[in-house]
């Protein structure tokens, strides 16, 4: 299939863009775009074709995240449909980044010492929130794993930016000490 969508995209191709777009690729080896291309999953995809997949990909999540969205008034009863909307969402989202990378390097990148702990977390709530609103149909369950999910994708996009886990490290003990605060004195 990749190499259909490689013939078809370089048909529409003019013989100019074809030169210029192999002319100056010392800054497309330098960064991510040179290990996807040596990915042995894809390797016939073009940059462009790269792109334009992690670009769809992620306009499939969000286009699953604003549906599952729609979905919140309704919760309690439309659990089910929530859930594997939103999981579809997570999923398509974490997959966009698979062909920026190539699908085989992501997935080592994924399972690497320093990622272990975000894929298993996120992951297993993958599959929790599948598991409590397909299976066990418990909306509670749902929002909890539903929950993990955001805060592990969270995590996910924060640590690529500089200082962003940080950053979202301090977030989160300044809301904890917050709701905490909000608690214990209307508690009082």
């Amino acid at each position: 299939m990749a190499s259909y969508l490689g013939s078809l995209w370089r048909k529409d191709l003019p013989a100019e863009a074809e030169a210029e777009s192999q002319q100056d690729t010392s800054f497309w080896k330098s960064n991510w775009f040179g290990e996807a291309q040596k990915d042995p999953f894809l390797p016939s995809l073009s940059k462009t074709q790269r792109i334009l997949g992690f670009f769809l990909c992620l306009m499939a999540g969000g286009f699953c995240f604003a549906t599952a969205g729609m979905l919140i008034p309704v919760l309690v009863l439309k659990a089910r449909k929530f859930a594997v909307l939103y999981t579809m969402g997570s999923v398509f989202t974490l997959s966009s980044f698979s062909f920026l990378w190539g699908p085989v390097s992501h997935f080592k990148h994924l399972i690497s010492t320093e990622r272990l702990p975000f894929t298993a977390a996120y992951v297993g709530s993958l599959l929790a929130t599948l598991y409590s609103g397909l299976s066990l149909h418990s909306t509670i369950l749902t929002i909890l794993f539903v929950t993990i999910q955001i805060v592990a994708l969270l995590w996910y996009l924060a640590s690529y930016i500089p200082g962003g886990t940080t950053g979202l490290a301090w977030l989160s003990k300044f809301f904890g000490k917050a709701v905490t605060k909000t608690v214990s004195s209307s508690l009082v």
